[in-house]
């Protein structure tokens, strides 16, 4: 670093650094630009040579950015993983992610690496407890285990043998606290529902699922077993808006979200009881969008994945083509919002676990009890206030 007459401190940076850094953050220069009122050109130059730069300018960067200062004086931009699949389904190959889409990929990144080095310190096992499958296994017949495995059920029995519905949240807390016990880790991040309502990262240990939070629950169930799916397969992979699509190419993404859309809708609607439903519903009703209607209420499922299940089920030719044609008709409406919840603000402990999940709040304080880490480390770990910290071992 130098000193200029007006007291200036300016440094320099290697600018693929510095292009590497706005570019995987989802910025442009003029966004950039205009949120630090920086000279775009200036910006610009700065990507294209190596030159002085001011650190108060640069330190407007990063924290607009909202990356470490550190960051960008690497020697090198660092080697990153994608997505794979991302820009190889169709209609997606020239599709710009957003920064909120980016960065809930880069936290589950961080998680991930953060979970691996506490794995080691506690000398545990990093791999899920799950039996690996390929595309050649039936997703039915799969699904019908994993359901049983994972205790999946949308009603219990009482002590009096009353059957009573689970809240619809409850059963998706269950299902994804079960499937963290099977050494996964389930995040929750905001990301624009029209880009993805899920991602799955399964080239380190440990695996890493994430739901979207901005989801409504019920799409969050299908998200979540969705993205299982992968897991069991050992394949990346985003769940778009409108996967469910039962066309498919023959290239091996495409064959790939089709099975594990048909292992959710396998789990969510077991064929012996979905049939049964059917069959009384077509009874009754001769118009296809009642049954529709009725079957997505019961298996609380979209009405896309209730068509697509029929499809695959139904022996029904007639019904097939009225069915046909109305999820074409469906087939790119929004995804329904989530209703606002009422109440107060949600406590940073609660946020904390509702992001991050229960088992990764867990093993970073597992290993501040166990004196691996410091308390500086527990604080960087979860991005929480010490002060907060008592409150969040309690609801652990």
């Amino acid at each position: 670093m130098k000193k200029m007459r007006n007291q200036k401190t300016l440094v320099k940076i290697n600018p693929k650094v510095l292009k590497w850094t706005i570019d995987s953050s989802g910025w442009t220069i003029k966004e950039l630009s205009n949120k630090t009122e920086i000279e775009p050109e200036q910006i610009t130059q700065w990507q294209s040579k190596t030159s002085s730069i001011e650190l108060s300018k640069l330190e407007r960067i990063a924290l607009s950015l909202k990356k470490p200062l550190a960051v960008f004086f690497l020697p090198e931009p660092p080697k990153e993983k994608e997505l794979t699949d991302y820009r190889k389904i169709a209609g997606f190959k020239n599709k710009k992610l957003s920064k909120k889409t980016l960065d809930a990929m880069r936290n589950a990144r961080y998680i991930q690496s953060s979970a691996h080095e506490l794995f080691e310190l506690q000398n545990m096992s990093e791999e899920p407890d799950v039996e690996h499958i390929n595309l050649k296994n039936s997703p039915e017949e799969i699904a019908l285990y994993q359901r049983r495995k994972l205790d999946f059920e949308f009603e219990i029995i009482n002590d009096n043998g009353r059957i009573i519905k689970k809240p619809i949240q409850r059963v998706y807390n269950e299902l994804r606290e079960k499937i963290e016990s099977m050494n996964i880790f389930v995040l929750q991040s905001s990301m624009p529902i029209n880009e993805a309502r899920g991602f799955t990262l399964t080239d380190k240990f440990p695996r890493i699922i994430v739901v979207n939070s901005k989801d409504d629950v019920k799409p969050k169930i299908f998200t979540l077993l969705h993205e299982y799916a992968h897991i069991l397969l050992k394949k990346d992979g985003i769940c778009l808006p409108n996967s469910e699509n039962f066309h498919s190419n023959s290239n091996e993404i495409q064959l790939i979200e089709k099975w594990c859309n048909a292992f959710a809708g396998s789990l969510l609607m077991p064929k012996k009881e979905f049939l049964i439903e059917l069959t009384s519903n077509e009874e009754k009703f001769e118009d296809p969008r009642k049954v529709i209607e009725n079957l997505s209420k019961k298996f609380k499922v979209s009405k896309k994945a209730t068509i697509v299940r029929i499809l695959n089920l139904s022996a029904n030719q007639s019904y097939k083509e009225m069915y046909l044609e109305y999820y074409d008709k469906i087939l790119w409406e929004a995804p329904v919002k989530p209703k606002k919840k009422e109440g107060g603000a949600i406590s940073q402990a609660d946020k904390c676990i509702s992001q991050k999940g229960r088992k990764y709040v867990r093993l970073v304080s597992d290993s501040k009890n166990k004196q691996l880490i410091t308390v500086n480390s527990m604080i960087s770990y979860l991005n929480l206030k010490i002060k907060h910290f008592d409150k969040l071992q309690s609801k652990i």
